[in-house]
C-alpha cells in the first residue's frame, strides 16, 4: 500500500488531470490524499452561501472518491501567482510532512502555442 498526494490548484483539477489514476490507486488500497491549493474568500467577492456550497461540494467529492484525507491550503485563487514562494513552500511542507507521500501528482502547465507575428 502506498500513500499518494494529488495536488489540485482548484477543485476539479484533480479529476480532470488524473481522475482515472486516482481511482486505480484507491481500488488497489492506496491512501490517496487530495490537496486543494485555493479557496473562495469573501474578500474575493464570494458570498457566504457560495463558500458554504463549495465546501459542501468538496466534502461530497472527497466522500465519493474515498480519499484518505482532504487538505486545503486556502490561498486566494486570484492572487496565487502573487504569493511569496515561501508561503507555498510552508503550506506544502506541512502536508508532505504530515502524510509522507511516496508519490505526488502535480498539474503540468499547458504549453502555449508559439505566436507568429
Amino acid at each position: 500500500m502506498s500513500t499518494i498526494l494529488v495536488v489540485a490548484p482548484h477543485p476539479d483539477d484533480e479529476t480532470l488531470g488524473c481522475g482515472g489514476t486516482m481511482l486505480r490507486h484507491i481500488a488497489r488500497g492506496d491512501d490517496v490524499h487530495w490537496c486543494i491549493v485555493t479557496a473562495m474568500h469573501e474578500s474575493g467577492g464570494y458570498s457566504t452561501a457560495q463558500i458554504a456550497e463549495r465546501e459542501k461540494t468538496i466534502r461530497t467529492v472527497s466522500d465519493h472518491y474515498g480519499f484518505s484525507g482532504t487538505h486545503q491550503l486556502g490561498f486566494a485563487a486570484a492572487n496565487l501567482d502573487l504569493l511569496p514562494r515561501s508561503d507555498l513552500v510552508t503550506g506544502f511542507s506541512r502536508i508532505i510532512s504530515e502524510i509522507a507521500p511516496e508519490r505526488i501528482y502535480l498539474p503540468h502547465p499547458p504549453i502555449a502555442p508559439a505566436i507568429i507575428a
